[in-house]
């Protein structure tokens, strides 16, 4: 089962005029599936779980983090810095073999777990058939 990404990077690649630089940044993503459920995970370091927001509309799922500035910035200036503290924000097209009442997500060490249950019908049976 493929999942479809909405990414900037694959528009272009079908002529989509997409701008080369966009204010969002695009963390790396891991897509499994298992017999029970597709699992997806996203490197989000240094976001904590409450600066990430996961929704599902229809047959798509969002996940978007919004960093919110320090105090540090307001009370030092800095001479170089390269910590991201853009947005981010990923659409992902899942199929509808999802239960998707019952997607899961757990954060830790900076990777955001999604677990997309498969329904009951969309799990593999495996049969012995009798040759008569």
């Amino acid at each position: 089962m493929r999942f479809n990404f909405v990414p900037a990077n694959d528009l272009r690649n079908f002529g989509f005029a997409v701008p080369q630089t966009t204010n969002f940044c695009e963390g790396k993503v891991n897509i499994a599936e298992t017999k029970d459920a597709f699992e997806i995970e996203i490197i989000l370091p240094g976001y904590s779980k409450d600066e990430v927001t996961i929704k599902v509309e229809g047959n798509y799922l969002t996940v978007s983090a919004q960093k919110t500035e320090t105090e540090k910035t307001e009370t030092r200036k800095y001479n170089h810095r390269e910590f991201n503290i853009a947005p981010f924000k990923r659409t992902f097209e899942f199929p509808e073999t999802v239960e998707a009442k019952a997607i899961v997500a757990k954060q830790n060490n900076g990777i955001v777990t999604l677990v997309l249950p498969k329904k009951e019908a969309a799990k593999p049976v495996s049969l012995q058939i009798e040759v008569q």
